[in-house]
């Protein structure tokens, strides 16, 4: 009971932190559909480009929720970037959210370079996404997130012996989201 009323105060004060440097996070609402939506944000990367997702329908997004400490989430790194260089002239956005700071990224990325948007102070959407169907935390965490914003694909969980899987399944989603259309309006 600790634990939870210390993480939820924790989830406040850095929605709060995160808000002061201009990145939101609101809970998505319930789909009509089959599909959930994705989460609605407005973030900016470590170069200062802002991403919201809004603006960002009719692309496809990957989203990986990660952070510095985090050994498989540092391991894949290499395979994902294998797949943003793969889709880098496609309609694909790739958004690495984390709650780690830009100092700490900085210092990681000159050691471990990720093609990412890379998006620092992320903790609040992190927190959202990465939740589990038990709503346990998990990360490595990946969205897939149609041209229509709804969420096409999760991947939350990992495990060693599927780790080669993970890339080429995440490869066929993207591929199958590109070739689908968005629903009419």
């Amino acid at each position: 009971m600790k634990l939870t009323k210390a993480l939820l105060s924790g989830v406040v004060v850095l929605s709060a932190i995160a808000a002061a440097n201009g990145q939101t996070v609101s809970p998505a609402t319930s789909a009509a559909e089959s599909r959930r939506d994705a989460p609605v944000f407005d973030i900016v990367d470590l170069d200062g480009t802002r991403f919201d997702s809004k603006s960002l329908r009719g692309k496809v997004i990957v989203m990986d929720f990660w952070f510095t400490g985090c050994p498989p989430c540092v391991e894949e790194i290499p395979k994902l970037n294998e797949l943003a260089d793969q889709f880098k002239e496609k309609n694909v956005v790739f958004i690495a959210p984390t709650w780690d700071d830009e100092s700490t990224l900085q210092a990681f990325l000159k050691e471990h370079p990720f093609n990412f948007h890379i998006i620092p102070n992320a903790k609040s959407l992190v927190l959202e996404a990465s939740r589990n169907s038990e709503g346990d935390v998990v990360v490595p965490t990946r969205l897939v997130i149609d041209k229509d914003g709804k969420i096409l694909f999760k991947e939350d969980d990992y495990k060693e012996e599927n780790r080669d899987k993970r890339s080429a399944n995440l490869r066929s989603v993207i591929v199958r989201a590109l070739s689908s259309q968005p629903a009419a309006k």
